[in-house]
């Protein structure tokens, strides 16, 4: 028989399974999250390409003189990058009242049901100088 060693140091085989479950459920979940976290990234990256394509629509309209300002339908809306735009144009005086409408001119692969895509309205006013 051999003797038993009193002093054992190290783990034991239940401490090295709860340990490796641990770790199993962590990395596990890490990588569930992946999806969720890219699918929110591309989403991010559609809003500012929206943001900014409705920048150029607002800086034209703001370019156009005051009396040439009208509306256009959703027919005969303007594409810019991947999103259309079409809009109403009400006068009052010296106040136009613009409300914007936008919209997704094409499918964008990956990026469905997230809500970056979905139908958008804008609102702003341009004062006759």
């Amino acid at each position: 028989m051999m003797p038993r060693i009193e002093n054992e140091h190290g783990f034991s085989i239940v401490e090295l399974m709860v340990a490796l479950v641990i770790l199993t459920v962590g990395l596990l979940s890490m990588a569930a999250t992946t999806g969720y976290v890219a699918t929110q990234v591309r989403a991010g990256d559609l809003r500012t390409e929206r943001a900014a394509a409705l920048q150029q629509v607002i800086e034209n309209l703001k370019a156009t003189p005051f009396s040439s300002l009208s509306s256009v339908d959703e027919a005969s809306a303007v594409t810019v990058g991947d999103f259309q735009f079409w809009w109403t144009v009400n006068k009052n005086g010296f106040l136009a009242d613009v409300e914007i409408y936008s919209k997704t001119a094409r499918v964008i692969p990956g990026a469905q049901g997230h809500g970056a895509l979905a139908r958008d309205t804008f609102f702003f006013s341009i004062v006759m100088p």
